[in-house]
């Protein structure tokens, strides 16, 4: 089983005592090359022209977004 939460304190404990996951793994939001990349696929799919639409800002403006948050913002 794999499971995701975005706030693991939030979590009862007794999700979270011994033996019920064998493994933890906190994934970091994404770094600023990441960001680019994700606004440059989602732009693509949405129709939007990526040279006419520059990556850059908006990612050096999203260091706090998820790749998911990105694209609900394209």
């Amino acid at each position: 089983m794999v499971a995701t939460a975005s706030d693991v304190s939030a979590l009862p404990p007794e999700l979270m005592r011994e033996g019920r996951f064998n493994e933890v793994f906190v994934i970091g939001l994404p770094g600023i090359d990441a960001r680019r990349q994700v606004f440059s696929i989602h732009q693509k799919r949405k129709g939007r022209d990526p040279p006419q639409v520059r990556a850059d800002e908006p990612a050096d403006t999203s260091k706090d977004l998820t790749g998911a948050e990105i694209e609900q913002a394209i």
